[in-house]
């Protein structure tokens, strides 16, 4: 038997889901083992398969609750580093200073998402305190979780888009100038 990730019994844990809700994810939310938090001013993307439909909610779940967040924004960026779409600030959202609850930011405006690889992104500017997301542990280094993967055939599972942000920069990103990163965070379109 192979196993299927993307299988209603898998989609069922995730918090408030409902099978068939998910048009793309990093990987099932129940093998979030761990929690990380993100960098200050880092665009963190997370490579995702999308199975192709109308995406309008960028998802994370919280672990560890953040404080006095500076401007948070989620996105969806596609491989070309075409942002597709984008929340608008974030930082006031109550799970993201609740912890353990899952955190749905509506996209600015809902897209059509084709099938096929994306990234999701995650960019907090600032934080007297980061909030933890859920996240796997595949490998402590962007070595062990990129392994096999690279710049440039542009299929890196976790890298940085820019560093020291305060917004997210405008599109489109330059997929060449990402950086391998070590952070799995668990993110998801719906």
């Amino acid at each position: 038997m192979t196993f299927n990730p993307f299988s209603t019994v898998v989609l069922s844990y995730l918090p408030g889901g409902e099978p068939g809700t998910i048009v793309a994810q990093t990987d099932p939310f129940i093998l979030a083992s761990t929690s990380s938090a993100p960098n200050a001013g880092d665009l963190l993307l997370r490579r995702m398969y999308s199975f192709g439909g109308l995406a309008s909610n960028f998802n994370m779940f919280v672990f560890t609750a953040g404080a006095v967040l500076g401007a948070t924004f989620g996105c969806l960026v596609m491989p070309d580093g075409t942002i597709l779409a984008q929340t608008a600030d974030r930082s006031g959202d109550a799970a993201l200073v609740a912890g353990s609850a899952l955190w749905t930011a509506p996209f600015i405006a809902p897209v059509n998402l084709p099938a096929g690889p994306c990234y999701a992104g995650l960019l907090i500017a600032g934080a007297t305190t980061m909030p933890a997301m859920g996240a796997f542990r595949p490998g402590t280094s962007a070595a062990a979780i990129n392994a096999g993967k690279s710049i440039a055939a542009r299929n890196l599972f976790s890298c940085n888009a820019g560093a020291g942000l305060a917004a997210l920069p405008a599109s489109p990103l330059n997929p060449n100038a990402y950086t391998s990163q070590a952070r799995s965070p668990w993110m998801a379109i719906t």
